[in-house]
């Protein structure tokens, strides 16, 4: 692996769909940005600046997420979900996420990848 720098940043924008509501038992909890799909969000725009670092036939996999919602984002806002690469040492990278809606940060995440195998 090759890492990117630190403050290297990936993001993408993206529209919260009525399949992004949290949802239990079939049931719509809220029209809200939910939790799961922020993570999965987190997770997806970071893959694009840690793959950038892997060398043919590596591949990596998450170890560890954490997030926190500073404030709700209704179904239908747009996103934009930005990724920055804050640590990269031997198998690790770690990239801190925020969810940008109206020029505000509304949540942020810190999510860690590790490079499987040998």
């Amino acid at each position: 692996m090759r890492w990117p720098a630190v403050g290297t940043a990936v993001s993408m924008r993206r529209v919260v769909l009525d399949s992004d509501r949290a949802a239990f038992d079939d049931e719509n909890i809220h029209d809200l940005y939910s939790t799961v799909a922020m993570v999965r969000d987190a997770e997806h725009v970071s893959r694009y600046v840690f793959r950038q670092g892997l060398e043919e036939g590596e591949e990596g996999a998450g170890a560890s997420i954490q997030l926190r919602h500073d404030a709700p984002v209704p179904v239908g806002a747009t996103v934009d979900v930005v990724a920055t690469v804050t640590h990269a040492e031997g198998r690790r990278m770690e990239t801190s996420v925020e969810f940008v809606h109206d020029g505000e940060v509304k949540a942020t995440a810190t999510f860690t990848q590790v490079v499987l195998g040998a």
